[in-house]
């Protein structure tokens, strides 16, 4: 007689700790069975770089994959402020800072998007292959 827990698939044990697995909202079958296997839960997936995550689904079929997993574990880091100094004369500085503080609206932080990839083209990868040689010959 064959052995029928062998056919349940993992977490449906009954514990806690597989069970949460299924609770990531966002993620797809093959995310959740890959970070599965490798005994990944909710408590460590934010602790994962970027780079533990591109070992985990590696080739660029797996990009949205990354993003959704990267996005998902990193929602209160999506806009990042950065100080902005303002240049300019001191004179300009002492007539407007006056203006300044009557107008609320005017924010020393500018606001950019976290840089999560970046990507090149095939014709900018072979640009730079061919500079690099032409480069090397000289």
């Amino acid at each position: 007689m064959r052995n029928h827990r062998a056919k349940l698939p993992l977490g449906d044990e009954g514990t806690s700790s597989s069970r949460q697995f299924f609770t990531m909202d966002g993620l797809d079958e093959v995310a959740i069975s890959t970070l599965k296997a490798a005994n990944i839960g909710e408590d460590i997936l934010p602790t994962l770089s970027r780079e533990d995550i591109r070992d985990l689904f590696p080739g660029p079929e797996h990009f949205l994959r990354r993003k959704a997993i990267w996005l998902l574990t990193h929602k209160e880091e999506q806009g990042h402020t950065i100080p902005v100094e303002v240049q300019g004369s001191s004179a300009d500085d002492e007539q407007t800072d006056s203006s300044k503080q009557d107008d609320p609206s005017t924010s020393k932080f500018l606001k950019l998007p976290s840089p999560e990839y970046v990507l090149f083209t095939d014709s900018e990868l072979q640009h730079m292959r061919r500079t690099y040689f032409e480069q090397q010959r000289l």
